[in-house]
């Protein structure tokens, strides 16, 4: 024995060390396989680690171990299991506090597995020798105990999946049983505990155990409240209060919550309350742990958002204490970063109450809005008076970067922020949350804000008419900063106001405007006050473009057009101020306004402004696009309106196929509604598309990136104005498209198919019927050109769209092949090949590991299904039905889309609808029977334990059942396999 255990040594040394090649090691491993493949192994490991203390030793002996049990259990003689169970557990005893945490954690799981399997018929004193140990007045022997109830909680509670589902209920059941006594061994731990001061590690690994078992243990009559009071009292402790509030959240994450449980919840917040005092005090040890001030926020979170109302039908629960307490931890430890989103859930749950219910909480819910507001200003104070450099967060590239190439809405990129604003946002976020439940009271609080200490903008800003004085007010200061924070909440807060307030508002908006670019303009730079006059430019600009997009007239149009124009045609020293005036332009454009303000435009269209950023110089061309497609124009203007199309279009695309990046994004987002613009746009932008599909051809092996924007053009085009360039023009653009990828090699080069395949998917979802003519030519390239080459590979960029493109055409176009009533019994399937390639290509993508196609394609059979009965077609039941049962019953086996198995089984039952005495009668024997790895008992003993309920929760529940007791055959039939020692 000592010569084989020397060998062991030897290779496990030489496995693990550094100058041991690959290739070496594969041999290594081999040889340590073979070993463990042995009859016997399992004796020659009991002794190995009886004598040695080598850590490579003992893993790979345990690793040994945990194979035979979990494959080998049912198979050994019952004097061997005893053996094995006899010495693993007292190994565990002697040598717990000697051995690695590491190989302790592998030792008592593998007793866990063996329970798993033999408690308590075969290994009746498990569970009593574990409150045994708890028991003890050794701490050390307790906390052996504790570690094997921990583990006891997670493998046979939680087990994985080589168990079947009648085993795993008798195991909860059993350990539930057991709950009085393990409950009543914790707390004479806890008593014992009380005044000892070496008792750390035992309580923590006391309430470890408890926190995992509160993770699964529903709130019922087994549930152990008497664990509560101690629990509760740990929470204050510096060492192990973390641990303890983790705990008590463990039972706050369930919704499930029994009326016999609501006394302790209630007695759950109060004890929070109290720790608002001990929080707020800010003197004892556990404020200085992160994880113990984490584990607050976060109890404070599920009370609010789980259980609020059940606090608020609590009588005895003093409600409004407990958010006074919350209110002041929250702002005198400053505080509300990490508690926002508990206020907000608050907020939230208010949202559809009543106004009398609403009006319970005003008083809070305005202390909270105006102390958040004075926040924000404290944090915007610091900000602009800890640096004399650039404060706002944000330098030339930064806030407007790469708006061209994006394909977000434009309105959210348009409102792009500073990162400091970003962090502010969430601030003014909760102020407006709150004005949506009390808005005249938060406007006015806001609005007062905006004219600090009564004085009006003209007063505010006449120290600086001049130059900066050399001695600055911090009364004035002070305001300003005012001004800038009370602008950023204004901007959110439009439809808060009173209709007859918003054109005073914006009218002072614009004068503000106007005042504070006219002295950025004419001051010299002051390290102080420069910084706020920039950041307030900044605030103003964004307010304005955001109430101007949801303000209907023309009120302060024209005068934001004065401030913003010139900024744009001159060259400016400061270009975030260019940025601001293109943002106010855009926010100018969004609604329809009167043609007579386009005459304050007239620098923008005359002039090229070539040395504008692209960023800005693309914002600027995007709002001319608005003003000539939505604004209110006469019909006689109409060849006015062309020309300066035109030229806008021209001045985008300067170097024609070279340059389709910023055209694109601008008829992204600038797609007309009228029938008259879209004309006019269509004529336009009709000489590009021209010269695209006639260069097209030429560029197809050369210039991918060329073919993709033009491939995207005609995709914007299309989705803009089709109906007036016609089905013709599209269907020999998409020829000379088809033509030209069908003479590529798509292993070698797949640029473009992506875009070619979404341009003919938005073509055939068109309702006309005209473009039907396309479906054949769409079905040739993707499956004569396209499937062959992506069948059996992964090509994550081309087959979403390749699956999209045939679920549009299933979906739109179903008539192609089905002729007669769409969904009656007599319509006659006609392209029958074609529709057979479909479905093997649907069939063939859900047996590959790629989820997103998996769960897009499994949509989309069940969306045909519901649209127009796809499983009941004649041909899908003879020839797919069970195919399809098959693959998605073997992906549930397999777990190879364990994401998707709710999903997956919701399919099974509408496909096993069709006839689910067939289903069960001939599919499931069958299935069972072309399954490997179980024994043909194994498949009566599933097949007899098969439910047949056809109503779905329960059939979803069978089907799963079904499956994890294959997995579990599976895995007791099971031959041995390597251990693995990597």
């Amino acid at each position: 024995m000592s010569e084989s255990l020397a060998t062991l040594v030897d290779l496990l040394e030489r496995f693990f060390s550094h100058t041991t090649s690959n290739q070496q090691k594969q041999v290594i491993e081999s040889s340590l396989a073979s070993f463990s493949a042995q009859d016997g192994a399992w004796k020659n490991c009991l002794e190995f680690m009886n004598v040695s203390s080598n850590n490579y030793v003992l893993m790979f002996c345990l690793g040994t171990l945990e194979m035979i049990i979990t494959r080998k259990w049912l198979v050994l003689m019952v004097e061997e299991k005893s053996q094995m169970t006899s010495f693993l557990y007292q190994y565990s005893l002697e040598r717990f506090h000697q051995i690695p945490p590491f190989i302790r954690n592998k030792l008592l799981k593998l007793v866990a597995d063996i329970a798993r399997y033999d408690w308590p018929h075969f290994y009746p004193n498990y569970m009593t020798n574990i409150i045994s140990l708890i028991q003890s007045n050794d701490l050390k022997t307790a906390n052996i105990g504790l570690a094997y109830l921990l583990t006891t909680s997670e493998e046979l509670i939680c087990p994985r999946e080589d168990i079947s589902n009648s085993r795993k209920e008798e195991l909860k059941n059993l350990f539930i049983a057991h709950l009085p006594q393990i409950s009543s061994s914790l707390i004479g731990l806890f008593n014992r505990v009380r005044n000892v001061s070496d008792a750390k590690d035992v309580v923590q690994s006391a309430l470890k155990a408890i926190c995992h078992i509160f993770s699964w243990l529903p709130l019922q009559s087994s549930f152990p409240r008497e664990l509560l009071i101690p629990i509760c009292e740990f929470s204050t402790n510096a060492d192990v209060g973390d641990t303890a509030l983790a705990t008590i959240n463990e039972l706050l994450y369930k919704n499930c919550v029994p009326m016999s449980f609501l006394p302790y919840l209630g007695n759950i917040a109060c004890h929070l309350n109290s720790l608002f005092f001990v929080l707020t005090k800010n003197e004892a040890d556990v404020c200085k742990n992160k994880d113990y001030t984490s584990s607050v926020y976060e109890m404070v979170r599920l009370l609010i958002t789980n259980h609020w109302h059940r606090l608020e039908a609590n009588e005895n629960f003093p409600l409004f204490e407990f958010l006074g307490n919350l209110f002041q931890l929250t702002y005198q430890r400053n505080l509300l970063r990490n508690l926002r989103e508990s206020w907000i859930g608050l907020i939230d749950y208010l949202h559809d109450k009543n106004p009398e219910h609403i009006a319970r909480y005003e008083d809070v819910l305005l202390l909270l809005a105006q102390a958040t507001f004075e926040r924000e200003f404290e944090e915007q104070r610091m900000s602009f008076f800890s640096s004399a450099g650039d404060v706002l967060g944000y330098d030339d590239e930064d806030s407007y970067e790469d708006l061209s190439l994006e394909e977000n809405d434009w309105g959210e990129e348009c409102n792009s922020v500073c990162r400091e604003d970003k962090i502010r946002l969430d601030n003014f976020n909760l102020i407006v949350k709150i004005a949506d439940l009390i808005p005249s009271k938060i406007a006015k609080i806001i609005l007062e804000a905006w004219q600090p200490a009564g004085l009006s903008h003209a007063q505010l800003m006449r120290p600086f008419n001049e130059n900066i004085p050399q001695e600055i007010s911090k009364d004035i200061l002070r305001a300003l900063i005012y001004v800038v924070t009370s602008t950023g909440a204004l901007g959110l807060m439009y439809y808060h106001f009173e209709p007859e307030q918003r054109p005073v508002i914006i009218e002072s908006l614009v004068t503000l405007a106007e005042l504070v670019t006219k002295t950025i303009l004419n001051i010299d730079r002051n390290p102080i006050v420069s910084p706020i006059l920039d950041h307030l430019h900044y605030q103003i600009m964004l307010t304005l473009k955001s109430w101007l997009r949801l303000n209907k007239g023309d009120e302060g149009v024209e005068q934001s057009l004065k401030v913003c124009t010139p900024l744009l045609i001159n060259h400016m020293e400061q270009p975030w101020m260019q940025k601001d005036a293109a943002v106010l332009l855009l926010g100018v454009t969004f609604l329809p306004r009167s043609r007579a303000i386009l005459t304050q435009m007239e620098p923008l269209f005359s002039q090229p402004l070539t040395f504008l950023p692209r960023s800005i110089w693309t914002l600027k061309q995007l709002s001319l696009m608005r003003c000539l497609l939505f604004w209110n124009w006469e019909a006689k203007e109409s060849d006015t309106r062309l020309e300066l199309l035109t030229q806008v279009i021209k001045q985008t695309v300067p170097e024609g196929i070279d340059s389709l990046k910023d055209l694109i994004w601008i008829l992204r987002r600038c797609r007309p509604v009228n029938k008259e613009s879209k004309e006019l746009l269509c004529t336009a932008v009709l000489p590009v598309l021209e010269k695209c599909i006639q260069d097209f051809p030429s560029m197809i092996n050369n210039e991918p990136e060329k073919i993709i924007m033009i491939l995207k053009l005609y995709i914007e085009a299309f989705k803009s104005f089709q109906e007036f360039l016609g089905s013709q023009f599209f269907f020999e653009s998409v020829s000379i498209f088809i033509s030209a990828f069908q003479s590529i090699n798509l292993n070698e080069n797949s640029n473009g198919f992506e875009e070619l395949l979404r341009l003919l998917t938005i073509i055939v979802e068109q309702p006309s019927n005209c473009y039907k003519l396309f479906v054949p030519s769409c079905l040739e390239l993707c499956l004569d050109h396209i499937y062959p080459h992506i069948a059996l590979v992964s090509s994550p960029q081309i087959k979403p769209a390749f699956f999209n493109l045939f679920k549009s055409i299933l979906t739109h176009r179903w008539n192609y092949f089905y002729s007669g009533s769409l969904m009656g019994s007599e319509s006659v399937l006609e392209q029958e090949e074609r529709f057979r390639q479909i479905m093997m290509a649907f069939g063939q993508s859900l047996t590959q590991t790629d989820i997103t196609v998996f769960k897009q394609n499994l949509q989309t059979l069940e969306m045909l299904n519901q649209k127009w009965k796809l499983y009941h077609k004649d041909i899908f039941r003879l020839e797919f039905l069970g195919k399809f049962l098959t693959v998605l019953l073997n992906s549930l086996v397999e777990k190879s889309h364990a994401l998707l198995s709710e999903e997956i089984a919701t399919a099974v039952f509408n496909m096993a609808a069709v006839d689910f005495s067939t289903f069960f009668n001939n599919f499931i024997p069958h299935f069972l029977s072309e399954t490997a790895g179980i024994d043909s008992h194994q498949r009566d003993s599933l097949y007899r334990n098969t439910k047949q309920d056809t109503d779905l929760p329960s059939f979803s529940q069978n089907i799963q059942r079904l499956v994890n007791d294959v997995r579990c055959y599976r895995v007791c039939n099971g031959t041995s396999s390597p251990v693995s020692v990597g």
